[in-house]
């Protein structure tokens, strides 16, 4: 028998009609052909994730008014149930149990404001707890909505798999956690049920905390220790915007799907910028040499993007690009040089791209929001500039291929800032003003990709 573990995003949970159409999905795709998969759902998103249950559930914590979030996140949930018309099940005094928590921990977090105290470990296991209620209200309400729809599936709460006797902040990585899911999942098989959990696994709190940890990669991480501990045979991703194109398909008619790729080009797409999947979690399933299977949901056609531990496509797999500022330090001053890395590496909102040098100065080119970085007098930052990478094997297995792209680049008259060269000599990537990237990728894809 198949064992799968399928995966669906937050923004794939947002209106009645996405719910209708996975219920039948699961159905039609897995239980008719005798799969009975693990379902893993993130917490409930608009197509705007700053709007979503977790950035709300964060702002209920981190603002001085908690009310307008609470009460967006009650607004979605119960509507929701009403739309799906589970008004006459238990999931409303649940959710109202789960509701009352969330305001319980924003209080605490709002009295720790004025507690002059260590308190940071606290602050974690804050944030550990209450994203934590996110997830859960998203699987419980998928779980209540499958079984109304006459599937038999079977809710499981992550923490019911730690045993008892484990100190947190647990390591989720403990045999006897894996043990007891792949225990869990075995009786599910025999009851021929499915089981639907939340995208939360294990309390990371005196670690720094999952948010500091994996940032908003979390459930994405959860899928794949599931599916290390059942030894599934695939992880399938269902993603709203698509599966994984050679270009971002919203900006570029050219764009073209990618029907396989490696492990090694889907670790280096997602540091490049495109969150097909969280790297972590590729980590785990390329070391347990599990595939996955990154498909858009919703579409009358399945575009489908298979990801192994080989490539042979005969040509680069993607191009992307994103925002980036290059940081220029003075290299006699090792001081500046050793207190910048430490503020950036510690900003969970901040990521390195790649480090350079030369006689006179080192360069760190980053993305993400630099307002709240307090950076030196000495140290120059300029903005306005686009990192953009070039992936595949087809990169490292060519000849001359490096000279090939810049020649082509240089009809351009474009000034290039800085170019780096992965480790692993299957990516290139280079920084180039905002304003110079679209016309750049569209050049590269044209004489690479298309020809």
């Amino acid at each position: 028998m198949k064992k799968q573990v399928i995966k669906f995003g937050g923004t794939c949970l947002g209106n009645k009609n996405k719910y209708k159409w996975i219920a039948n999905e699961i159905k039609n795709n897995y239980v008719q052909k005798q799969i009975f998969p693990i379902i893993v759902v993130s917490a409930i998103s608009s197509e705007n994730k700053d709007e979503g249950t977790t950035s709300n559930l964060i702002k209920c914590l981190s603002s001085k008014d908690y009310t307008p979030y609470l009460d967006s996140i009650k607004t979605t949930h119960t509507k929701l149930i009403k739309d799906l018309n589970l008004e006459n099940t238990n999931i409303s005094n649940s959710f109202s149990s789960k509701f009352e928590k969330i305001e319980v921990l924003a209080i605490s977090s709002d009295l720790l404001q004025y507690d002059n105290s260590e308190n940071n470990n606290m602050h974690n296991i804050l944030y550990e707890n209450i994203v934590k209620i996110g997830e859960d209200l998203s699987a419980e309400l998928m779980n209540t909505y499958l079984i109304h729809q006459g599937l038999d599936t079977l809710y499981l709460n992550l923490e019911d798999t730690i045993p008892q006797n484990l100190e947190t902040p647990v390591n989720i990585y403990d045999n006897s956690i894996t043990e007891n899911i792949h225990s869990i999942y075995i009786r599910s098989i025999i009851n021929k049920q499915g089981l639907v959990t939340g995208g939360y696994i294990g309390n990371w709190g005196n670690y720094g905390g999952i948010l500091n940890i994996l940032n908003r990669g979390y459930s994405d991480y959860t899928g794949a220790i599931i599916s290390d501990a059942v030894k599934a045979d695939r992880m399938i991703v269902y993603k709203e915007s698509s599966a994984i194109f050679t270009l971002n398909p919203t900006k570029y008619e050219k764009a073209q799907l990618v029907d396989k790729m490696s492990f090694d080009e889907l670790i280096l797409l997602t540091n490049a910028g495109n969150e097909a999947l969280h790297k972590s979690a590729t980590h785990i399933l390329k070391k347990n040499s599990i595939p996955i299977n990154i498909r858009n949901a919703f579409k009358d056609k399945t575009e489908e993007t298979i990801i192994d531990a080989y490539s042979d496509n005969q040509h680069i797999v993607a191009l992307t690009d994103k925002p980036c500022h290059i940081i220029y330090i003075p290299i006699e001053s090792m001081y500046d040089i050793n207190t910048t890395l430490k503020k950036l590496q510690s900003n969970i909102h901040i990521d390195i791209n790649a480090i350079s040098y030369t006689q006179k100065e080192l360069s760190i080119i980053i993305s993400g929001d630099i307002k709240q970085l307090d950076i030196h007098a000495d140290i120059r930052i300029t903005s306005n500039k686009k990192f953009i990478s070039i992936i595949g094997h087809y990169i490292n297995n060519n000849i001359g291929i490096a000279s090939k792209i810049f020649y082509t680049i240089s009809k351009l008259d474009v000034n290039i800032n800085n170019i780096i060269q992965t480790s692993s000599e299957n990516c290139i990537s280079f920084v180039v003003d905002e304003n110079k990237s679209e016309k750049i990728l569209e050049t590269l894809h044209e004489t690479f990709i298309e020809a």
